[in-house]
């Protein structure tokens, strides 16, 4: 009996042993597009570095929810590829790469630096504890990645403590929050961004309580910096922003509690404009790292003239991955770009299981215009394309359905 048991035991091992090989050679063989990596090592391979060098363009590398660092989890780069590299869960507080750089020992996240373009995505992941003498988190070079609901935070680096954008770099930020970077760098260039050169584009982004003598938020020079619905505010030490030569875009922000200034040097006169404001933002509670809005921040919906939330997360009492989330371990479909659109636009849509899933369009009054996608999908990020050409302008909703999942999106068509 006892043999008997080993007996089946040993092999199921071998099974075991024989599917996560498969699932590996499936990878590398492009006919599947995505795996899955784990902190301790047991996912489909050992590291996230050597996932994204597996991979072929087009694929998603997702990461368990926990804590990934040393050889392998830091210091990572895409080699060029069209990757989509996220967290299953969409939670950045759950999903954590912790770099441990230091002066001695640097260290940094992520380095885009191979003529990545906008296929190149970073999503729902935290990147902290990172040291380099450019970008402490994320560092960006002739590539144009795309950024979406992360967390940069306790970084550092004497330009750029969360982001560093040289040499063409046009990089996309999303719903993402850099906090509390550049602390304990004395002399440093841009607490949060240092931007070269370059054209970064911020959307709906929290930028608060960093370090810099130079620019507390952000540094920039002869580079152009495009900002919609972000908070730019309480640097220590300096003005929120710095500039040499830029060329600026900048609505529906909040510049606010800056140690230095706020609407000064060349974004003077901008407050009041094209929806931009300088008040309290009423963070929940930021010396605890919650960075959501109480009921009567100027930056809700309901408080400002531009009709929208002003910030990477929403109301206290709504969960803190991002505005938009719902519940993070469903299938989630993100914002339409471009939005408004005519007559082309296109939805990105991340599934954390195989399932049916449909991605239809519906006018105001729920009745059916189109249907996008009706198929059975992999895990994973996921694109489609609706040409409105034949529609009238106005307001329609992208529905999507994903097993038991759904979520909706509001998109604009203009005429």
């Amino acid at each position: 009996m006892l043999r008997k048991l080993i007996v089946i035991v040993t092999v199921l091992i071998c099974v075991q042993s024989m599917l996560q090989l498969n699932s590996v050679l499936a990878f590398e063989s492009g006919t599947r597009s995505s795996c899955l990596v784990l902190p301790d090592g047991n996912g489909d391979y050992p590291d996230i570095q050597s996932a994204l060098t597996a991979a072929e363009g087009g694929d998603s590398v997702l990461l368990a929810d926990g804590q990934f660092s040393g050889a392998g989890n830091r210091d990572l780069s895409y080699l060029g590829k069209d990757l989509y590299l996220g967290s299953v869960s969409g939670n950045p507080q759950a999903c954590v790469i912790a770099c441990d750089g230091s002066t001695g020992d640097p260290h940094r996240g992520v380095m885009f630096d191979s003529n990545e373009g906008d296929g190149a995505i970073l999503e729902g992941i935290t990147i902290q504890g990172g040291w380099s003498e450019t970008g402490g988190a994320i560092h960006c070079a002739t590539s144009s990645p795309v950024i979406r609901r992360c967390l940069l935070r306790n970084n550092d680096s004497n330009k750029g403590g969360a982001l560093y954008c040289t040499a063409s770099a046009s990089p996309l930020i999303v719903a993402t929050r850099m906090v509390a970077n550049n602390l304990v760098i004395p002399v440093s260039l841009g607490g949060a961004i240092y931007c070269e050169y370059s054209d970064v584009t911020l959307e709906n982004c929290t930028i608060s309580h960093n370090g810099s003598n130079m620019g507390g938020c952000a540094f920039v020079t002869n580079s152009g910096f495009t900002a919609h619905a972000c908070l730019f505010t309480f640097s220590y030490s300096s003005a929120a922003c710095f500039w040499i030569n830029p060329v600026i875009a900048v609505s529906c922000c909040n510049v606010f509690g800056n140690a230095g200034g706020d609407w000064v040097d060349y974004i003077t006169g901008l407050n009041g404009v094209d929806g931009n404001i300088c008040l309290d933002p009423l963070y929940c509670d930021a010396a605890a790292g919650d960075y959501r809005l109480v009921d009567d921040s100027p930056c809700l919906p309901d408080n400002n003239d531009c009709d929208e939330t002003i910030g990477a997360l929403g109301g206290c009492g709504v969960t803190a991955v991002s505005p938009d989330e719902g519940d993070p371990g469903a299938a989630r479909l993100h914002r339409n770009y471009p939005n408004p659109f005519n007559p082309v636009t296109e939805f990105e849509f991340t599934l954390v299981r195989d399932c049916r899933v449909v991605v239809s369009i519906h006018d105001p009054a729920g009745r059916l215009v189109t249907v996008l996608k009706s198929d059975n999908l992999p895990r994973g990020r996921h694109r489609v394309t609706w040409n409105a050409d034949r529609c009238g302008a106005g307001v329609y909703l992208c529905r999507l359905q994903a097993g038991e999942d759904e979520d909706i999106r509001k998109c604009i068509l203009l005429k």
